[in-house]
């Protein structure tokens, strides 16, 4: 049983936010729309994969391969959902060279 999402889209997904890391030094909203549509696609992967696992899980007989497939599936979409995270992380990192990361939203006034 193949991951609920394929893979194409997934590696063509990713070759487009990386061009668009590569071209500009500051993120557009254009940008960061295609990273949230990115982790939106592998959390639908997760939910999906999940959602079938259940459903095999149910069935009698279980099978246990197909299930065991699928969970590898999960893990694999969740790690890929990781890297989108931390590319889109540094994506707007880089859009905003004054502030630091671990630098607090804090207005001096109300301080």
């Amino acid at each position: 049983m193949p991951c609920a999402v394929n893979e194409t889209a997934g590696v063509a997904a990713t070759a487009s936010t990386e061009r668009h890391h590569c071209n500009s030094p500051d993120a557009t909203p254009e940008q960061l729309s295609a990273s949230i549509a990115e982790i939106n696609q592998a959390i639908s992967a997760i939910v999906m994969n999940a959602e079938a696992a259940l459903r095999l899980l149910g069935a009698h007989p279980i099978d246990t391969e197909a299930v065991v497939r699928l969970l590898a599936c999960i893990i694999e979409d969740g790690m890929r959902t990781g890297d989108i995270v931390n590319r889109t992380r540094a994506l707007i990192k880089k859009a905003s060279p004054g502030r630091d990361a671990s630098t607090p939203d804090v207005d001096p006034k109300r301080a």
